[in-house]
């Protein structure tokens, strides 16, 4: 098996040197590759210009072209290795070298008959001689690698001698023979060079390669010695350092001793010693008197301590301190609590350490107990501040979900069912602007013990905030249970509240969701009754409602439709149509009101009662208001300057337009940019803006008028109609509600309450506009009341601009023909 590893080691090796010999041998190849070429390009300029005169056939000519691209090939080689070695292998180096040389041999073979050709005897002599001397050449720069003085040499001489065997001649027989024994004895003097080369390249490589193994194993041997050094160093700064702790240990613990002795005497902590070797132990007068008791009246007993604390902690601590002796813990750090004098319990932080002996064995424990009463006191009201309302004494948001979780876990494992309701007081705002928070706080904290009051025990009731309260009901057997209390809230809260000698009536909508129908997470199951309890507030408010999954696709649905609604004006999803106003005295179009349409590629078709009010809540509404006047204005010239009689352009603007306050300087300049008249804007402005009562509306429509923009009041008779706000504000349209129109020709009611309107508006000096005409007897009737405009299905449904383009040409021409 040795000698298999040696002969393996003595093979790898052999394969080194080989290498390293080819190496060498690549690098004086390549090292004299210029100066052979420089030799190349001199004799060869010479042979050309001894040649040109004597050969006429252009030969010469391409012959040196074709050797100065063979050498310049070779000398191309020499550049690369030179730039960049590691391109190829040494292998690869050699190779190229070969047929650079073969492809100069070849080449310089070329030209060997033409010499004879020459017919001149002294010509052919010299550059014979000249060849001779190349071969010569070849001797000295080609021997190190064998291969290439042959591929170089071989193709000039072997031409030449056939060359001269071709002419048969004796004196030309004896030329070849002659240099058929000048190549022969070139090729021996070139091995014998060759060999000789290759030892002495082989004892430089096996010298290196002995001086680097050399180096190695000195390098070795210092790395050797070095670690030894460092290993001995490092033991004895171990030694010396263990040496240095245990005196610094000594003197520690005799320094330790006498800090203890003082602080036994000093300390304002209770102090305790106990031997453990004699059992003996010792409690100072603070330890005795922070549990009441003077010095005398307790003994320096073990079964004091015993006695004293609390029958839960007394195991707990004697399992810790025996671990603590024993080695099995670090440390002795525990909270207890042990029995005053007076029969209350105190607090107890109690820390202890070992004195151990020489040999390591434990002999003392010395501790000190510290009262924490007034500490845990304190934490106990942080944490309270942590989990409950500080208004009401209410479990707050972050104590119900963790209540509701735990509700859910038993739930789960019970397989019963859990109801949660979401609780809001109705109102509570308007109670809290206009009687303070004060009052507003007061009415909190007894509508708290009204929900108390109702609920079973076991059940939570808790404040997330504001005027939002959750009843957490557990172990429900049936919804009908849920139901009963949610009724029973209702009814608590039909009482008047007694406030600042006012009784206020404030009542409450309740969202239910039950676990697990409605949720299995109580983050679900609060979301989803949040929202059955806005569906509450949706039907009228002192109700309650079950969660339903409609609802949820309600919800969801909103969620997508804002979702969608940011970025579609950039994705021009928006578009305009016009809804033609027909002036009933003169059956002609006079006006347009723009209304907005929303095609969205994942929603499709969305109606504007849909997404106008979540583009209100997310403020997305300003662009796109701004789009609509843009639009209706710049189409209202261009059909301004069609007709021949006046013609006006309605827009509608939502509260939150109001609120901006570049609102009115908008409209007034881009009415001014694109050239058309105030009076022919009129703005619809709907009861529900109004309704705020805000300072910055009354303002906005005041400057408007002043403008000379028409205003309109829309949806004249819906929702909270006042009288009052066609008196204060200064509207010059009212437009008549769709809704009583539609039962104009049935509803007797609503035939005296259009008409009473209707005068009550001309009365005003207001014109009037009747929304949803669809039939002819509603448009009869509308002209006997004196209503001056209509619109609706009856004259044509809202349309793009290129089709009411049409109408309005059509009208037009129908109007010229009479």
């Amino acid at each position: 098996m040795a000698k298999r590893t040696m002969s393996n080691n003595e093979s790898g090796q052999q394969v080194t040197v080989k290498a390293l010999i080819a190496e060498e041998q690549t690098r004086l190849l390549y090292q004299q590759a210029p100066i052979s070429n420089v030799t190349v390009y001199s004799v060869a300029l010479l042979f050309y210009f001894i040649l040109k005169s004597h050969i006429d056939s252009g030969i010469v000519e391409l012959w040196v072209l074709a050797l100065f691209a063979t050498a310049t090939f070779r000398l191309v080689l020499w550049l690369m290795r030179k730039n960049n070695p590691q391109k190829w292998t040494t292998k690869q180096w050699l190779r190229a070298y070969l047929i650079g040389c073969l492809l100069v041999g070849t080449a310089w073979s070329l030209i060997v008959p033409y010499i004879i050709l020459a017919n001149n005897l002294t010509i052919a002599i010299g550059l014979s001689m000249l060849l001779f001397g190349i071969v010569a050449s070849a001797v000295v720069i080609l021997s190190v690698y064998l291969p290439a003085f042959v591929v170089y040499v071989y193709p000039q001489l072997l031409t030449l001698i056939v060359t001269l065997f071709t002419y048969g001649d004796a004196g030309h027989n004896a030329l070849a023979i002659a240099t058929l024994v000048y190549l022969v004895m070139t090729t021996l003097f070139t091995r014998n060079v060759n060999r000789n080369l290759l030892e002495n390249i082989s004892l430089q490589v096996q010298n290196s390669q002995l001086i680097q193994d050399l180096g190695e194993e000195v390098k070795n041997r210092e790395n050797v010695i070095k670690k030894r050094t460092l290993e001995l160093q490092d033991k004895n700064n171990a030694l010396s350092k263990e040496i240095s702790v245990r005196r610094l240990t000594e003197t520690a613990l005799r320094k330790s001793e006498e800090r203890f002795e003082l602080a036994m005497r000093g300390a304002n902590d209770g102090v305790y010693d106990w031997n453990l070797q004699s059992n003996e132990i010792y409690y100072s007068p603070r330890w005795k008197r922070m549990l009441g008791y003077e010095d005398h009246e307790l003994p320096n007993e073990f079964s004091t301590w015993e006695s004293l604390i609390d029958d839960k902690d007394r195991e707990r601590s004697w399992e810790m301190l025996t671990d603590y002796i024993n080695g099995r813990r670090d440390n002795f750090h525990i909270e207890f609590k042990m029995q005053h004098k007076d029969g209350h319990w105190v607090d107890i932080l109690s820390r202890a350490f070992l004195v151990r002996d020489a040999q390591g064995n434990a002999i003392r424990t010395v501790g000190t107990h510290v009262d924490i009463s007034e500490k845990k006191r304190q934490e106990a009201h942080i944490l309270r501040q942590a989990h409950y309302d500080g208004l009401t004494g209410l479990p707050n948001r972050f104590l119900a979900m963790d209540r509701l979780a735990q509700l859910l876990k038993e739930a789960s494992r019970d397989v019963s069912k859990v109801a949660i309701l979401f609780l809001d007081l109705d109102g509570f705002k308007r109670v809290n602007d206009t009687l303070g928070h004060e009052t507003g706080d007061r009415l909190l904290v007894q509508a708290a013990e009204r929900l108390q009051s109702v609920v079973r025990e076991g059940d939570s009731v808790c404040r997330l905030g504001g005027d939002e309260f959750v009843v957490l009901l557990r172990n429900l057997g049936e919804l009908t249970d849920a139901r009963t209390v949610a009724s029973s809230l209702i009814s608590q809260f039909r009482h008047p509240f007694s406030l600042d000698e006012r009784e206020l009536v404030v009542t409450t909508s309740i969202g239910i969701a039950v676990y697990p129908s409605d949720g299995i997470t109580p983050t679900e199951l609060l979301r989803n009754a949040d929202t059955a309890m806005y569906h509450s507030k949706e039907q009228g408010r002192n109700t309650f409602n079950f969660f339903t999954t409609e609802m949820n696709l309600n919800v969801s649905r909103m969620l997508e439709v804002e979702e969608q609604l940011h970025g579609a004006q950039e994705r021009h999803e928006f578009s305009v149509v016009y809804q033609p106003v027909v002036e009933l005295q003169s059956n002609r179009v006079v006006a347009a009101e723009a209304l907005l349409r929303w095609n969205n590629p994942v929603l499709g078709t969305v109606s504007p009662d849909e997404f106008i009010p979540i583009a209100e809540q997310t403020g997305v509404i300003l662009g796109i208001g701004r789009y609509v006047l843009q639009q209706a204005v710049e189409n209202a010239l261009r059909w301004r300057e069609m007709l021949d009689h006046e013609f006006k352009i309605a827009i509608n603007l939502s509260p939150r337009q109001f609120r901006d306050t570049t609102l009115v300087d908008y409209i007034k300049d881009l009415l001014e940019c694109n050239g058309l008249k105030e009076n022919a804007l009129v703005l619809e402005v709907t009861e529900g803006v109004l309704m705020s009562g805000q300072q910055d509306i009354e303002h906005a429509l005041s400057r408007l008028h002043n403008a000379g923009i028409r205003l309109a009041m829309d949806d004249f008779g819906t929702g909270y109609s006042s009288l009052n706000y066609l008196r204060k504000y200064p509207f010059d349209v009212l437009k008549v509600d769709r809704s009583f129109v539609n039962d104009l020709t049935v509803d007797p009611a609503d035939c005296e309450l259009v008409n009473a309107s209707i005068l009550m508006a001309h009365g005003l000096g207001l014109e009037v506009v009747a929304e949803g005409v669809e039939t002819e007897n509603q448009l009869s009737q509308l002209r006997d009341m004196q209503c001056e405009y209509a619109q609706g299905y009856l004259f044509s449904r809202p349309i793009n601009v290129d089709a009411f383009t049409d109408l309005l040409q059509y009208h037009s021409k129908a109007e010229s023909s009479v």
